[in-house]
């Protein structure tokens, strides 16, 4: 029936676009047959022609039917014409989607568009609804976390032997074990690049304004990163609506050395504790963040405090807030970046760093791993930045680095809801090692430092 229906709608298509043809045949037909020429349909079907490019043959009176037959005639021409480029469009698209360096984005926030200026317009190709055939690398970054895994769903036979990146924000992704998908988050983007670029030297007391998905990205990420003595103490206070949070995070309690604070909804009850904090980030999700700013610097008491506050359209907080202790974060052009959102440097780390433990100590490869020791392993990759500055700049031992490394992974473990048990058990995430580092094995002791000399001469 369907079929049926097709055809039937295809042949009233055919008739609709050739009924101002026909109409001119008949019309120019009697003109020239009285004329004498030769070929009188002939050239009747050539002036019927002309119709289409707005032609009408000079010195015959025009009726209005034919007047309405030329402008159908024109816009059924005009028609075709940007079906014709946009077919072309689509062939275009179908090769360039070919090239292993070329990208398929999907998505129109202004991240996706970022991040098709950060590719260049010769290797990004942009997708709308339409799914692109031939592709090698495909970004989905709808704004809405289903809808991008339900186009990976509907497009899933076109898309498994490709690269995917899907972007989710409020899906949990250590449990999506698709071997060919990697999951980003613009969150995680941007706290990844804040902690990197903002990172402390010694210990802090930080209020975090602002608990959602930034808000959440930025204590977990920094809690992995600000990993920088063994005598370190940072204080983490809380703004914002975390009870869901603490109860998804249920291990929080067993991360030592620095402390976790939460506090109510509103900061402004507690604006001499904030003032007293050493470094302020202001990281709504919404675009609320100036008002908090404007808000904050009325209410709480003068301070030194280095303030941040995520805008991804810094201008307008540059332009009135000039003070020098306020600085922006999270810029759109800087978060979606292609070597931020991909990440590959990251990944090309965590890869091989599992690659030379699976050659030394044996386990299972990389492409055979879930996602959770992929995540860890992520993880790892993203401190050796830290790594490094602690062993170049502050000439720290490789012995004590070892033993931040594995506070930070043990840190990981506890953010991913697994605790200590004397006998190894991953179903039910419990662990041997969680530990601390004098008290492990000095066999696990000595695998700990080669993996920081691996990270450090790079010689994975």
């Amino acid at each position: 029936m369907n079929k049926e229906n097709t055809r039937i709608k295809g042949v009233l298509k055919i008739a609709l676009i050739a009924s101002p043809f026909v109409i001119g045949v008949i019309f120019y037909y009697p003109h020239y047959n009285e004329s004498g020429v030769r070929y009188p349909l002939l050239d009747a079907a050539y002036a019927a022609l002309k119709l289409y490019t707005g032609d009408a043959v000079e010195g015959i009176d025009t009726p209005l039917i034919l007047h309405i037959a030329k402008f159908a005639a024109m816009f059924f021409a005009l028609s075709l014409i940007i079906s014709v480029l946009d077919k072309s469009k689509q062939l275009l698209d179908y090769f360039r989607a070919g090239s292993e360096k070329n990208y398929v984005v999907y998505g129109r926030s202004a991240h996706a568009a970022h991040l098709c200026q950060s590719i260049g317009n010769s290797r990004c190709v942009s997708g709308v609804d339409e799914f692109i055939e031939n592709g090698r690398n495909y970004v989905l970054m709808f704004s809405d976390d289903n809808k991008n895994l339900e186009f990976y769903a509907e497009n899933y036979d076109k898309m498994k032997d490709n690269n995917v990146y899907i972007r989710l924000e409020n899906i949990r992704r250590q449990n999506i074990d698709c071997k060919n998908v990697v999951t980003f988050s613009i969150y995680e983007c941007c706290a990844r690049l804040y902690w990197r670029e903002y990172y402390p030297v010694s210990s802090e007391k930080i209020a975090l304004i602002g608990f959602g998905c930034l808000g959440q990205n930025m204590l977990t990420f920094g809690l992995q990163m600000n990993i920088i003595s063994r005598d370190q103490h940072f204080e983490y206070h809380i703004w914002g609506e975390s009870g869901e949070f603490r109860e998804l995070y249920r291990e929080l309690d067993r991360i030592d050395l620095d402390e976790i604070v939460f506090h109510g909804a509103d900061p402004f009850a507690d604006a001499k504790l904030i003032s007293e904090c050493d470094r302020i980030i202001i990281c709504s999700d919404g675009s609320d963040n100036i008002e908090i700013l404007s808000k904050l610097l009325f209410c709480m008491e003068p301070s030194s405090a280095q303030i941040d506050i995520y805008s991804p359209d810094q201008r307008v907080i540059e332009t009135i807030y000039g003070g020098s202790n306020i600085r922006c974060f999270g810029r759109s052009e800087e978060v979606a970046d292609i070597d931020v959102i991909i990440n590959q440097k990251t990944l090309d780390r965590a890869v091989k760093q599992h690659e030379y433990y699976v050659r030394k100590y044996g386990g299972e490869h990389w492409d055979k791993q879930n996602s959770f020791i992929r995540y860890s392993n992520i993880s790892s990759a993203d401190y050796t930045y830290v790594i490094e500055r602690l062993y170049n700049e502050k000439h720290m031992s490789i012995e004590e680095i070892a033993e931040l490394e594995h506070i930070r992974w043990c840190r990981y473990y506890y953010l991913n809801n697994r605790r200590y048990g004397a006998v190894r058990n991953d179903s039910e995430r419990i662990h041997d090692l969680l530990l601390p580092f004098d008290k492990l094995s000095e066999e696990n002791i000595i695998k700990d430092i080669e993996a920081v000399k691996v990270k450090l001469t790079d010689e994975m």
